[in-house]
């Protein structure tokens, strides 16, 4: 599952909740099975308390908002939470990046 999260408006840490919780409003909405949304609740809860929201945005001004970098989140091959910026992976708590094949 891949997210694209818009930080135009928003610092990563508050783009992620607000899709969270949207999320969450559909899926209370719908009728019956979703499971798509919720592995989208699932990933956005992982990614919302595994990630350290100071240390991304201190390290990366572009996710401190208002910035029209591109940015995917999704599950990494371990399952954990990942994030691509800007042809940067980084993974939880923020302090760990690789190199990236520009998409």
């Amino acid at each position: 599952m891949n997210i694209r999260l818009d930080l135009s408006h928003h610092c990563i840490e508050t783009a992620i909740k607000r899709r969270h919780n949207a999320a969450i409003s559909c899926f209370f909405k719908s009728r019956g099975p979703q499971p798509v949304l919720e592995d989208e609740i699932e990933l956005l809860g992982q990614a919302l308390k595994a990630f350290d929201f100071n240390r991304l945005r201190s390290q990366w001004v572009a996710l401190s908002g208002h910035s029209d970098v591109i940015v995917d989140l999704s599950a990494g091959a371990d399952g954990q939470p990942t994030l691509l910026v800007d042809g940067l992976v980084i993974v939880p708590p923020a302090a760990s990046i690789q190199t990236a094949t520009r998409q």
